[in-house]
Formats: C-alpha cells, sequence, structure tokens
C-alpha cells in the first residue's frame, strides 16, 4: 500500500479538528533548553526544504537523536555535503512536530490527522519509541469513522499493536460498520479488502446487503464487480434468503446461486471460498491437553485455534475442571477465554457430581444443579444467554441461543449439592438451516421444530398403578409433548402432568385420558405453553380384555420416542 493509497479523498475523514487528548513523552528526553536553540535558529548548520517550506536544524542534535540522520548528515550520501536538503512526500506539518519531539522528547497536543502523517515519518525515520506512542495514543480515538483510515495506515506503516486493536474494533462492531455510511465511500481496494476478511462476525445476509449498496454507489468497472460478487460466501446465506433476496438483486446468476443452495442441502465439502467467516465448526473442541483445576474461581482458560474457524479441540476426555459447589452463599464461576472473537450460537458440556462418578449410577435421579451461561467480547461487558438459575438440570446440556460475537464464556454455578465436575464439550456456530430452531425467552429454550430432548427415566408405585417420571436434562419452554408408552398392550388410565420442579403443588396435568389404547402407538398432547422440566406419566387402573392388572416397580414400562416443541395452531 502507498502513501497515496492511504490519502485517498474517499478513504479519509477529516479529522483535523480532532486532537490526541495527552502528550507524548520519550523515555530519553534532550535538554528542555534546546527547544529555544532551535527556535532561535542559533548555530543551526543546515536547512530541510519541506512542501515548501524551510526548516533550519542541527546536523549534531538530528544525528544524536536519530540514526537515520546520522546516515543522512554524517554518512556517504551527498546530502552530507550540503546545507540545504529537500524532502520528498513529507507533510510540512507533521515535519515540523518531528523537530520539535527530536530536540525536547516531547510532543504537544496534536490533532489526529498531523499524528498519522507523524506516524508515516516514525516509520519511515524507524524512531520506533515515537510509534509506539502514536500507535497507543490513536487507539483512544477510534470509532465508526475512523477505524477504516487508522486500519490502511496500520496496514501501511507495519503497526502491528494498532492493527490488532483496529482488528478486534471491528469484529466488535462489524453491524455498525457495515451500516455506515463510510464504509461505501471506500476506494475498491480498500472495501474489497475489508469484504474478504474472515472475521467478519455477522450474518453473510448482511456482507451482501453492503456489497449491494457499495456496487450501486459506486458503479465499479465489471472486473471489478465480479471480484467483489465473489467475495460473498453464499452457501452460508440461508436457502430462503438466497431464493428470494439474493436471487432477485440480478446480481448472480442462477448457477451460481443453484451450487450454494447445492452445498446446503448436500453437506458438500465447501471451498476456500464459501468458508464459514469468524465462527467454530461444529464438534470444535475446548482443550488441547489434559488439565485438571480444583478450587478455584473465575479462572482463564487460553486456547489456541488448530487450522481455520476452530476455537478450541480435543478429546473430551483429556480436559475436565472442578466447580466447587454453592456455600456459605458464594457463587462458583469459571470464565472461559477463545484464542478469538467467534460467532457462537452453540454450547454444549457435561456435569456430575463427585458421588455420581464414584457410584456409576446414572439411572436415578441425583441432586439436581442450577446456572447461567453469560458471553462477552471483551471480558467487561457481559450478556446472559442462558438462564437456569431457577431450574433444576442434569448431566448434558445441549444450548443454542442467539448469534453473539464471543471471546468470553462464564458459566456460573448457582446451586449444587456436591462438589460438580464439569466438562466443555463443544462451541460452535450452526447454521439455521442445519439445526433444531428456537425462541428464547428469558433465557430459556423454546424448541420451534421438533425435538427429541435427554431424560432421565424413573418409575414409582402410585396408588391404582405406576408413576414414570421423565426429567428433561434442562428445562423448556414447551406446548406439546408426543411419547409412546413401551411394554403394555391394553386399556389404562393415564396422565400427563409436567412441572419446572418436583413439587406436588407445581405439577400442572396436561392430558387425562381415561379409557386409553395402549398399544405401543404414539400419544400425542397439546397443552399452554410453560417451562417444563420434569414430565410424569400416571398409568392407572390397566387392564386387558377387561380385566385390571396390577402394576409394580418389576413391570417392564419404559416411555420412548419423546419429542417436545410447540403445538400446531390451525
Amino acid at each position: 500500500m502507498t502513501e497515496m493509497d492511504v490519502d485517498s479523498s474517499k478513504a479519509v475523514v477529516d479529522l483535523t479538528q480532532v486532537t490526541l487528548d495527552e502528550g507524548i513523552s520519550s523515555a530519553v528526553v534532550p535538554s528542555a533548553g534546546l527547544l529555544d536553540v532551535l527556535e532561535n535558529e542559533k548555530y543551526c548548520d543546515v536547512t530541510f526544504v519541506v512542501d515548501g517550506e524551510k526548516f533550519k536544524a542541527h546536523r549534531v542534535i538530528l544525528a544524536s537523536q536519530c540514526e537515520y540522520f546520522d546516515r543522512l548528515l554524517y554518512g556517504p550520501l551527498k546530502e552530507a555535503k550540503t546545507d540545504q536538503i529537500a524532502l520528498q512526500d513529507t507533510p510540512a506539518a507533521a515535519f515540523q512536530y518531528l523537530l520539535r519531539y527530536l530536540y525536547t522528547g516531547q510532543l504537544e497536543t496534536i490533532d489526529i490527522q498531523a499524528a498519522l502523517d507523524l506516524l508515516c515519518l516514525a516509520d519511515r525515520y524507524q524512531l520506533n519509541e515515537l510509534k509506539s506512542c502514536l500507535e497507543q495514543n490513536l487507539s483512544h480515538h477510534l470509532s465508526i469513522s475512523t477505524i477504516f483510515q487508522f486500519l490502511f495506515y496500520a496496514e501501511a506503516y507495519n503497526c502491528s499493536d494498532l492493527h490488532q486493536i483496529c482488528t478486534t474494533y471491528i469484529e466488535c462492531n462489524t453491524h455498525s460498520v457495515l451500516c455506515s455510511e463510510v464504509i461505501l465511500n471506500l476506494p475498491y481496494s480498500h472495501f474489497k479488502s475489508f469484504v474478504s476478511r474472515d472475521q467478519l462476525l455477522v450474518d453473510e445476509i448482511e456482507v451482501f446487503d453492503t456489497v449491494q449498496k457499495w456496487i450501486a454507489q459506486n458503479n465499479p468497472e465489471t472486473r471489478e464487480r465480479e471480484k467483489l460478487l465473489k467475495c460473498i460466501r453464499l452457501s452460508e446465506i440461508s436457502a430462503s434468503q438466497l431464493q428470494e433476496k439474493v436471487a432477485s438483486s440480478g446480481l448472480f446468476d442462477k448457477p451460481v446461486i443453484s451450487k450454494a443452495l447445492e452445498i446446503q442441502s448436500s453437506a458438500s465439502e465447501v471451498t476456500d471460498g464459501d468458508m464459514p467467516r469468524g465462527r467454530t465448526t461444529d464438534s470444535n473442541l475446548f482443550a488441547d491437553a489434559a488439565t485438571t483445576i480444583e478450587n478455584y474461581e473465575n479462572f482463564s482458560l487460553k486456547v489456541h485455534p488448530d487450522f481455520y474457524g476452530e476455537a478450541f479441540r480435543g478429546k473430551p476426555s483429556d480436559y475436565k475442571f472442578y466447580i466447587l459447589s454453592r456455600a456459605s452463599h458464594k457463587v462458583s464461576s469459571i470464565t472461559l477465554m477463545l484464542c478469538d472473537v467467534f460467532l457462537v450460537n452453540k454450547l454444549k458440556f457435561e456435569a456430575y457430581s463427585d458421588s455420581w462418578r464414584e457410584d456409576g449410577n446414572f439411572d436415578e435421579i441425583k441432586e439436581p444443579f442450577s446456572y447461567k451461561i453469560e458471553v462477552s467480547k471483551d471480558s467487561n461487558s457481559w450478556m446472559t444467554v442462558i438462564d437456569h438459575s431457577n431450574c433444576k438440570c442434569y448431566f448434558t446440556q445441549q444450548l443454542y441461543f442467539p448469534r453473539k460475537a464471543v471471546q468470553y464464556i462464564k458459566l456460573t454455578i448457582m446451586r449444587a449439592h456436591d462438589n460438580l465436575q464439569v466438562r466443555f464439550l463443544s462451541c460452535s456456530c450452526s447454521s439455521s438451516e442445519q439445526e433444531p430452531q428456537f425462541r428464547h425467552s428469558n433465557g430459556i429454550l423454546a424448541p420451534l421444530t421438533p425435538l427429541t430432548p435427554a431424560v432421565i427415566n424413573f418409575m414409582t408405585v402410585v396408588h391404582k398403578g405406576v408413576r414414570c417420571f421423565l426429567t428433561l436434562h434442562q428445562p423448556y419452554s414447551i406446548s406439546s409433548i408426543t411419547l409412546k408408552v413401551c411394554g403394555l398392550v391394553g386399556s389404562a388410565h393415564v396422565v400427563v402432568s409436567v412441572s419446572l420442579v418436583n413439587k406436588y403443588k407445581q405439577y400442572q396435568v396436561v392430558a387425562d385420558l381415561k379409557n386409553c389404547i395402549l398399544n405401543e402407538s404414539d400419544l400425542q398432547i397439546t397443552f399452554q405453553e410453560r417451562v417444563v422440566a420434569i414430565i410424569t406419566v400416571d398409568i392407572l387402573d390397566f387392564s386387558v380384555e377387561g380385566q385390571l392388572v396390577p402394576l409394580s416397580k418389576d413391570t417392564p414400562i419404559s416411555i420412548k420416542n419423546i419429542v417436545i416443541g410447540q403445538a400446531i395452531v390451525s
């Protein structure tokens, strides 16, 4: 990238009225009295001609403060033998600030545009300390209007710290950046570089919208237009949006859209151009090596990717850590830091108490735990995406939530009756076309498509029959249940009840089926939507050909084919 590229009128925002709030100081400070020597032009022995202006200076001072000027003024170059030196491609105001810095080791208040010009000179003259200070100060002035100009300067002049800060800012504010007017005014090369980025943490349809707007406003040449369209990863746009919005835009031919639909429907291996942006893939795991941590709070784990798109990986059995149960009203939590900011909408972990592991019996209802999940991009501002604080949860938790740009994930155990061994299994971002769809209400999942939940089966004897407990591993907000009673053929009085907690007065009867024929066919039940964690199925007065048959705990009864979801309203 050249300086002319950086100074493109379309890319640059007017920053001359904005100043850096803090002065910049050097670790090595020359005598403050040298500034008077510079301003009085006393004993000056060299003159720099910069952008039509003349600046007098002292060779020995410049050479002592900057190796570049030492070589220029006392080396074998022709400038060492002349009293007047012309400097090309150098803004006069920035050069004046540079001289004052070299004479005093300090830089007074300066407007941002001058700071960017000075950054260029600091890189050219290898003044790394000044360059680092400018990067730090400029980073405090990042905004939607300045982000691209800062980013382009950082790339042009090898400012790694400023570049990283700009990149993080874009990842955390991608939606706002894409919706801004600034991006539509970028020149082609800068715009293409931006929309080609892997870490754009938004749905791909937003990238399409921005490219479409830029093309309409800037009317690029055919070759440039085609290259921009190749930056859009069509297979990451939902089928409905491809068929309606993208197809109707006229930007893509039908075969191109058909290929993207084929990739989605067949789960074909995607090419580099179709790889998902800024998100993990299914079954990526948290750990690279076995680690056990006990008696901690707010432990931060750094993990690193092995290949594109992965935040973490490894075998589930390789990684475990313990979270202490709530004791003395103290909440236990763990914070995991991913190696970068990723789009995440899916999380899976499992939790067992120490006693469950010891006896190896997972068929009986054990003491539950409650928890909440929070996510953050910067570890300062947190958002609760799953809140099971007042719910009873067991074993494996398979969680979905709206896509979020995430680098930090915090699991907080609100209640537990024993030490919990918690193991994170996966964290990823999955397409809504491939996964169950949910509505989210106060941190509780409401499945919009049929879902087969993980359950714990337990049976006990009650008056006139038996009661089967179906304890969901996690609560759901549902209005329909489908299940099958297996092991019995006959008729019975079947009562199905649901509850969030295992308390008698909390149960609600959702089906009271008298003379229900049991022949291992599905029973479909609908009711008013509510949050459910426990389902009970009472099988009473069971009879075969009119004769009552007593049931006991040893009767081989099981509840299978359990599906929950939302009732279909006709």
